[in-house]
């Protein structure tokens, strides 16, 4: 799949509706994490982000959720020797890795930001983000395999080159 593609894809599944943190956002900073230059790679990240919060509006928390997906892209660069084979398990065990590292980065932006800094605050701050995180794992579920699982799995469609 080509990086035009996953860039258009990754946009689209941003601005049309869909359910809360549903998106492939995930699997995109995953893919750039194993595929990217690191700086390139993650001003990519951010860049894509910033280009689809002018369309839906930038809020107060903005930062923990640009800070999640860098979290998310540094597992990609962490991880890009286990990801590279196309293996549907460990692939489907880095995007649910993935997801609580987003989920665990933006959540503590959110607790460091809105709640008092008490343990207890913080346990809400988590238990009242629970029911979000299960639309999370489905949308890094599904690009993280489109992204990098699917191409490898049907290599054997890509025309082979021409040998003269």
């Amino acid at each position: 799949m080509s990086r035009s593609v996953i860039i258009l894809l990754t946009i689209l599944s941003r601005l049309i509706p869909h359910p809360p943190n549903f998106g492939f956002m995930g699997g995109f900073s995953l893919w750039s994490g194993k595929n990217s230059n690191p700086y390139l790679g993650s001003l990519g990240v951010l860049a894509l982000l910033f280009f689809t919060d002018l369309f839906l509006g930038f809020h107060n928390q903005i930062a923990g959720v640009y800070c999640g997906y860098l979290g998310v892209f540094l597992m990609g660069r962490l991880f890009s020797k286990v990801t590279q084979q196309g293996s549907f398990l460990k692939n489907t065990f880095i995007a649910g890795l993935s997801s609580l590292t987003f989920f665990t980065i933006s959540n503590l932006w959110v607790w460091w930001t809105t709640y008092p800094h008490t343990v207890s605050d913080l346990v809400t701050c988590f238990v009242l983000a629970i029911p979000f995180l299960g639309y999370t794992f489905a949308g890094d579920f599904t690009s993280t395999h489109l992204f990098m699982t699917l191409p490898h799995r049907l290599r054997f469609l890509r025309p082979k080159p021409a040998q003269l």
